[in-house]
């Protein structure tokens, strides 16, 4: 466990992986685009924010958010665990990664064609390592803050300002010589997006208002992509997300996180839903203080939307 943490990863070049992703999302692409034909697509269209009032108007503590969570980001605010296969280039094992987290609207705008809402935000994320007899706990980050979001039309957008800090296991430690770095910051970010009933692209920048270590470059750019098929009478549609990250920390090098599977659940009621994904991920960690460590796993997760 200690050389997954302490150790770089000596893997194939970065333009060799994004050539790989993004073959891979091209061919899922049009698997789904098969599996939709035929398939009405009428309850696809169905906002995935509740209908704005005649007239516009406050609402408040509305039931989901203007701006729908992104599908393939590691750190994403909301519930779920994965079972992955991480390897380095000294061995590898199995971990459970798991996270709660969610948005709650405060209070939201609606006009007759733009939205605006301000919510609250938190999560935890924490990772195990299975391969050990007490299934040390590796590592928990806690965020925290507010989100304004919006959205014209098909275009859509998040604001937020959090907190992050990180804490390491407790039998990681008792087990293993690694120096603890109080790992915290704050940041502002900005996510752009344009979508329709199929397909979103989306991307934003990050900038670290606060940081430590001081020695932590401030600046991140972060991308990608998410599709989504038709809805068949078993309220099921097969979905599939790219997201891409680049932090000035490592500025030659991407973070590449891609998720597959199907989402369940009713085509009126998007928000409330189960997803079954496959993911991949391959960049530097995104957990806690291992940021500069380079990672790649595999596996399966399973996604609860509230």
């Amino acid at each position: 466990m200690v050389s997954l943490l302490r150790r770089g990863f000596s893997l194939t070049s970065k333009k060799s992986h994004a050539f790989a992703v993004g073959r891979v999302f091209v061919i899922g692409f049009w698997l789904m685009r098969t599996i939709a034909v035929g398939v009405s697509v009428q309850a696809d269209m169905v906002p995935d924010v509740e209908v704005s009032k005649s007239g516009g108007g406050l609402r408040f503590f509305p039931s989901n958010d203007v701006f729908r969570p992104l599908l393939a980001d590691p750190k994403e605010r909301q519930f779920f665990m994965s079972l992955l296969s991480f390897k380095t280039p000294t061995q590898s094992f199995t971990a459970w990664s798991v996270g709660f987290g969610e948005s709650l609207g405060l209070v939201r705008w609606d006009g007759e064609s733009f939205q605006a809402q301000l919510g609250f935000l938190a999560g935890v994320f924490s990772q195990f390592n299975w391969s050990t007899p007490s299934k040390d706990l590796i590592n928990t980050d806690f965020t925290f803050g507010l989100a304004a979001t919006h959205r014209w039309h098909k275009f859509t957008g998040r604001l937020q300002y959090y907190h992050q800090s990180s804490h390491l296991g407790d039998e990681l430690l008792l087990n293993n010589p690694i120096p603890r770095l109080n790992y915290s910051y704050e940041a502002i970010e900005e996510v752009f997006a344009l979508e329709n009933p199929l397909f979103r692209i989306f991307v934003g920048g990050e900038y670290m208002t606060s940081r430590d270590p001081s020695d932590l470059k401030p600046w991140n750019i972060h991308s990608g992509a998410e599709l989504r098929g038709g809805d068949s009478p078993a309220f099921f549609r097969p979905v599939a997300g790219l997201d891409v990250m680049w932090k000035q920390q490592y500025s030659t090098e991407y973070n590449f996180s891609v998720k597959a599977g199907l989402e369940i659940g009713k085509p009126a009621m998007r928000d409330r839903h189960i997803r079954l994904l496959a993911e991949f991920y391959d960049g530097y960690s995104p957990y806690g203080q291992f940021f500069n460590e380079k990672i790649r796993y595999w596996g399966a997760g399973v996604y609860v939307g509230f």
